[in-house]
């Protein structure tokens, strides 16, 4: 978010080698119910997924290409132990060859445009743990949820590179890449889920902020995720919402407006989505509106807290499965 093919074993195996010990943040805050085998499986793969790519790669951009390089492997590893082959989509920015990934799960019904499930996975001069490794692990968890589930429309899934700076809202965008690729092939697509930044949660009474005058009518807790929209993508806010409530119990708000005087609001890849017309949401924990770490050096893998992460994978993967099935 914006503000100012063959994988070595070995790093596959760095990642499942490099368990999680939470700090004192991340554990504080586990509660709630006793977590099923798999709930606790989901929430182990989390903390590794953020812990290898923000801890033990760290900064991943063109600047830092090898770490960019080491990213993209590792995330197209997991997607192997997932059952996904990802795709490359390979085009130079800034004279470095740099790829969006992708993978789709096929629908039941072919002739249906496509929904995309997306991801940034490049950082801004930080270790960039809930800006963006939290919802890159995130996407790589619901993968795993919904891999062999009988979706109506296909489903594809996108790690987005170059969302931030120097290229954010540039043609070198990962996300412009890809729509004008899609563009040139003739692929339909329905509409786009974008997740940014879906891991920093603060229980504590006026730990939300909000751009003017939004505070208003919005809770000052930091203990949900919001579900960006404009005008147009309304009715898939909505929709993703209900899903999402059905399942989890993590607070989920949509919020679906044309505000063009907040800036913030087009601050990730959904906004790309809208400049062509496709009905896109964001989901959020708002960023820098509650992170206080948000592209900093403290932007690290023990600030977050894994067990809301984890309640929010169980509501994104119910919430595309009702996106792809009713919409």
């Amino acid at each position: 978010m914006k503000r100012n093919w063959t994988v070595p074993a070995a790093l596959i195996l760095a990642g499942f080698m490099c368990l999680p010990r939470p700090g004192v943040a991340a554990a504080a805050k586990e509660k709630g119910p006793v977590m099923t085998k798999r709930e606790r499986l989901i929430q182990d793969n989390l903390a590794r997924h953020v812990r290898m790519l923000s801890d033990q790669i760290g900064d991943r951009r063109t600047a830092r290409y090898a770490q960019l390089r080491q990213a993209e492997l590792y995330i197209t590893g997991q997607m192997q132990t997932v059952g996904l082959r990802l795709e490359t989509q390979e085009y130079i920015a800034g004279g470095f060859a740099v790829r969006n990934l992708f993978a789709r799960i096929p629908g039941t019904d072919g002739y249906l445009p496509k929904w995309i499930v997306g991801a940034h996975y490049d950082t801004c001069d930080n270790p960039g743990a809930d800006d963006n490794a939290s919802a890159v692990a995130g996407l790589i968890e619901a993968a795993r949820l919904l891999v062999r589930e009988k979706l109506r429309r296909s489903l594809e899934i996108v790690f987005f590179v170059n969302e931030e700076p120097p290229y954010f809202q540039t043609r070198e965008m990962g996300s412009r890449v890809y729509l004008e690729r899609a563009k040139e092939n003739g692929k339909r697509i329905e509409g786009a889920i974008i997740l940014e930044m879906i891991g920093y949660f603060d229980p504590k009474p006026g730990s939300q902020k909000y751009p003017v005058p939004l505070g208003r009518f919005l809770p000052d807790t930091g203990d949900f995720l919001a579900v960006v929209g404009n005008f147009q993508s309304r009715p898939l806010a909505e929709t993703f919402a209900r899903g999402f409530r059905e399942g989890t119990d993590l607070k989920v708000i949509p919020f679906a407006e044309d505000l063009p005087w907040i800036e913030e609001l087009t601050w990730s890849d959904h906004a790309s989505f809208w400049r062509e017309k496709i009905p896109a949401v964001m989901l959020t924990d708002t960023s820098f509106h509650r992170n206080p770490n948000y592209h900093t050096g403290r932007d690290t893998w023990d600030t977050l807290d894994y067990n809301s992460l984890r309640r929010a994978v169980l509501g994104l993967a119910a919430a595309i499965r009702t996106v792809c099935n009713e919409m």
